[in-house]
């Protein structure tokens, strides 16, 4: 006649099964996640500049204007070719706008500007907004990741190549790195034209010291549309207008593919 289960013993057995259920579980959610997180990975194409200025570029007027949001905030990126871009943030209330008591209601702004012998970056707010910022003159022009320069070669447009592109800067010093990543997901296609709908920028790097990684930026692409101005004396018009002077200092520039310190390798 079989042993009777004692409800003592009915009770360990019952929690060891339990256990071992869980266990699996968690180990096979965690295996799914890690395999899921593998096959991310493995869909993206690492492009560098080589490769973008060995396609083709296509024939489109000369402006390309982007338009969405970013982190709550508006942008609109004017890009003429690939040496001349201008990128504007906007939040909040504009200057002016009261409130009912008459003060100024937040808001502000933020631009970022390349041109042929320019970069800089200024930040404007008002009503607890801080602002600031910087700019000079710059030597590495093709290995400046700002969101959606790679779209262009030194030839004209050549947008994206692949679905899932990506394209990683590093720069190094002896004591010290930067490393940039720009992530282009899915696209917007109209016939041969490719803009991607979501660009995630994440900056890292570090010293002998300490290491640090800014938040991710997700620039979601709401609209495109090619056109034939401004000119390129509008960004240095820009520059002007949104940098004081003692900021806008000017170099002679290296040629690109001589940039020291600078590579383009993932």
């Amino acid at each position: 006649m079989p042993k009777e289960v004692k409800p003592r013993e009915r009770k360990f057995v019952f929690a060891l099964v339990l256990i071992a259920s869980v266990s699996a579980g968690v180990l096979g959610v965690s295996v799914a996640i890690k395999r899921h997180r593998e096959w991310l990975d493995a869909r993206w194409h690492y492009a560098d500049r080589q490769e973008i200025e060995a396609r083709e570029a296509l024939k489109t007027p000369p402006v390309l204007v982007l338009k969405g949001t970013v982190d709550g905030r508006e942008f609109e990126i004017i890009m003429r070719g690939f040496t001349n871009y201008f990128r504007k943030e906007t939040w909040g209330a504009p200057r002016g706008k009261r409130t009912l008591l008459g003060g100024q209601k937040p808001g502000g702004y933020a631009v970022e500007i390349r041109t042929a012998d320019f970069h800089g970056q200024r930040q404007y707010g008002w009503w607890g907004t801080r602002r600031g910022g910087g700019g000079g003159g710059s030597e590495g022009y093709l290995d400046d990741l700002v969101p959606g320069r790679n779209l262009w070669s030194s030839s004209g447009f050549v947008g994206l190549g692949h679905k899932y592109e990506r394209h990683v800067y590093l720069w190094k010093e002896e004591s010290a790195s930067t490393k940039w990543e720009e992530d282009c997901e899915d696209w917007m296609q109209d016939g041969d034209i490719r803009i991607p709908r979501k660009i995630l920028l994440k900056e890292s790097g570090g010293n002998y010291s300490s290491k640090w990684t800014h938040p991710t930026r997700e620039f979601k692409i709401q609209g495109f549309k090619f056109q034939d101005e401004p000119s390129a004396d509008w960004f240095e018009a820009q520059v002007k207008e949104h940098f004081p002077p003692h900021w806008i200092q000017t170099r002679t520039n290296t040629p690109a593919d001589v940039v020291s310190g600078i590579s383009t390798n993932k």
